[in-house]
């Protein structure tokens, strides 16, 4: 049973071995790619990093622009209050004249 697992583990490991001597030798055919590859891939990262700031960005303004309606409608609700408070004030004086 022993010998088994043994034996499954290094046919495992020379079956990985094969994998990755396999991309190695395709790694070592991109070598002339290299020059082309990296900034193609910095430009593409840099491509993502910058939809993924615009899009926070969006969710931030639009999160400023509800704040800001929602402080407006606040502010129009305490004068309103403000409004018939006065008014309430003023009747009450007239009555007690």
């Amino acid at each position: 049973m022993v010998k088994q697992k043994i034996l499954a583990t290094l046919s495992n490991i020379t079956s990985v071995r094969a994998q990755v001597d396999g991309y190695r030798q395709r790694f070592q055919d991109l070598k002339p790619w290299w020059p082309v590859l990296i900034p193609f891939l910095l430009w593409r990262g840099k491509r993502a990093y910058d939809r993924e700031l615009k899009a926070v960005g969006v969710k931030l303004g639009e999160a400023a622009l509800k704040k800001a309606q929602e402080q407006h409608k606040l502010e129009q609700q305490q004068t309103k209050l403000i409004e018939t408070q006065a008014k309430i004030n003023q009747k009450t004086k007239k009555g007690r004249n």
